[in-house]
């Protein structure tokens, strides 16, 4: 399970690391001498913005899975359901 954790860290550390140099290289070049057709540094651009755009859709794709399963994360919103509440426990204390 920490050997889990800690390549799910890596990754995200890695597309951070991904998401803040391309935007610095777009911000950088935003207003670079175009040359023409054939600019490198438009090329580089058009790549760089297609990486965060597959970077936002991969992001919020897992930000939907977390909303769906957080039932199986045990993530609840109630505090008195803290370690998970299963239809049993909530029967009793219904009956206290």
């Amino acid at each position: 399970m920490q050997n889990a954790r800690r390549r799910a860290r890596i990754l995200l550390l890695i597309a951070l690391l991904t998401l803040l140099a391309c935007t610095c290289y777009i911000l950088a070049e935003s207003g670079h001498d175009c040359i023409g057709a054939n600019c490198p540094v438009c090329a580089q651009l058009n790549v760089c913005r297609s990486l965060l755009q597959g970077i936002v859709s991969v992001t919020g794709g897992m930000a939907v899975a977390l909303v769906l399963w957080s039932d199986r994360l045990h993530v609840t919103t109630r505090p008195d359901c803290a370690h998970g509440c299963t239809l049993t426990a909530l029967k009793v204390k219904l009956s206290n």
